[in-house]
């Protein structure tokens, strides 16, 4: 998974991105910000992120008229979300070695993807408020976003990425500015991922023909990238590894067991932590170009060439037409099957998103409509919803569910799981039936005398 969130808390979740991310690695190399959302543009926000503005807002106010949006946030408050999205290494290579108009091609592509997945989020986005004494769950009116792009790890290897962070605040229906429900964010942070990458394939299918190597949960490299020009460029992720193998053999080795889901990642939190460089100043991007561009040739390979035989690779580009949506939509159905009973309508996206073939050759943005699209026709056609009845007379959101259900809570499932559980759950009762028989029998012998037993025997 390579598109992650992290909350912001504190009075200096902002700063972080106007003082320090700028030219935390390079002089002048990395673009500034630039805001992004329906409700940035309500702020009056736009074109490049202005500091004092994305302060202002990330505090929780109009950076107009300085008012609150909303009520004001606490010291320790959730001040906005960081959705980190990052490009496969090999697309960064790609970036790294290519002449102008390839590394553009790429940003642009990266740009495009990162943008589908912040529509995506913007549709399905919710804030609470509370009507009677009763919290309803209802859509909110756009996001302010600023996005933060940048081209290198700490190691200061070539690590196309963009941080967009998502401010604490958006527009409630009746006019209020309040706290975004980002549990659906969090949840379904492998959903993000898996629509990046299948924009990320689709766009930079379209735009240079590369092809691709069988995704792997979701996630592919270019073919045709030796894995060891991967590996050169891959100093920050090595380190990283690296320091959790130490932290996972300390820690099987004290408690004598392996780590859970959780403390496994926050033994990987710790390892990126901990494994962090000290920072390099002076260094331009020409000037990192220029070095990996050597590191290329070291490696026995010239930039240029491999560049050339990466290129327009794909001869027969695809559309997501009939036939592919219905195998889309049977893979997506099987994958979900074989791993739960019951999922939701983004979970499915996630697995659509997945199964999108690497031929593929349509925008990012039409991707991400098509893969929404054919999700609600399957969650139609295909699936058994099997969240409560909708209550007569009360609002519905734009996914179709009422105000009064928090949107994690639907479920979907099939006929053919919910047919496979009846008849589980008839077999458990005919052993339980046969088992009670049986104790019965048992009971009624063992009232009766050594003869009469004699005689039932």
């Amino acid at each position: 998974m390579t598109v992650r969130v992290n909350s912001l808390k504190g009075v200096d979740a902002g700063r972080y991105y106007t003082d320090r991310l700028p030219s935390y690695y390079l002089d002048g190399g990395d673009p500034p910000g630039r805001w992004w959302g329906q409700a940035s543009d309500r702020l009056g926000l736009r074109g490049q992120v202005d500091p004092e503005a994305f302060l202002a807002v990330m505090a929780g106010h109009d950076p107009a008229t300085n008012v609150d949006l909303g009520r004001r946030f606490g010291e320790g408050s959730v001040r906005g979300y960081d959705a980190t999205f990052s490009a496969p290494k090999s697309a960064s290579v790609l970036f790294a070695v290519g002449d102008d108009r390839v590394r553009q091609q790429v940003i642009d592509a990266h740009d495009c993807a990162v943008e589908s997945v912040l529509v995506w989020i913007e549709n399905h986005a919710h804030t609470r408020l509370r009507q009677q004494g009763h919290i309803m769950h209802v859509d909110a009116g756009g996001l302010v976003v600023g996005l933060f792009r940048q081209h290198t790890s700490r190691r200061l290897d070539p690590q196309l990425h963009t941080h967009a962070v998502i401010a604490n605040r958006v527009p409630a229906p009746d006019g209020r500015w309040l706290a975004l429900d980002a549990r659906c964010m969090m949840v379904d942070q492998r959903t993000l991922s898996a629509v990046y990458h299948a924009g990320l394939r689709s766009e930079l299918t379209r735009r240079l023909g590369v092809e691709w190597e069988t995704p792997e949960r979701g996630i592919a490299e270019i073919a045709g990238i030796p894995k060891t020009v991967l590996a050169e460029f891959s100093r920050r992720t090595s380190d990283i590894e690296h320091r959790l193998e130490h932290k996972l053999a300390r820690f099987r080795e004290g408690l004598g067991r392996e780590p859970t889901i959780r403390e496994r990642w926050r033994l990987e939190r710790e390892a990126v932590l901990d494994s962090r460089p000290a920072k390099r100043h002076g260094v331009s991007l020409d000037q990192l170009h220029e070095e990996w561009n050597r590191r290329t040739l070291e490696l026995g390979y010239k930039p240029h060439g491999l560049v050339e035989r990466v290129l327009y690779r794909t001869r027969r580009l695809a559309a997501i037409d009939h036939q592919v949506s219905s195998a889309l939509a049977d893979t997506a159905l099987k994958s979900l099957g074989e791993g739960q009973s019951s999922w939701r309508q983004a979970e499915l996206v996630r697995e659509l998103a997945s199964a999108v073939p690497t031929t593929t050759a349509v925008s990012c943005g039409e991707l991400t409509e098509v893969l929404d699209g054919l999700a609600e026709a399957i969650t139609a056609d295909r699936c058994v919803d099997i969240s409560p009845p909708v209550p007569s007379g009360v609002p519905l959101r734009r996914d179709g569910r009422p105000i009064t259900e928090p949107a994690v809570d639907r479920t979907l499932t099939t006929r053919v799981i919910l047919d496979e559980e009846e008849e589980l759950l008839a077999r458990a009762q005919q052993r339980i039936d046969s088992r009670r028989r049986r104790s019965r029998e048992i009971h009624f012998v063992e009232r009766l005398s050594p003869g009469q037993q004699d005689a039932v025997a």
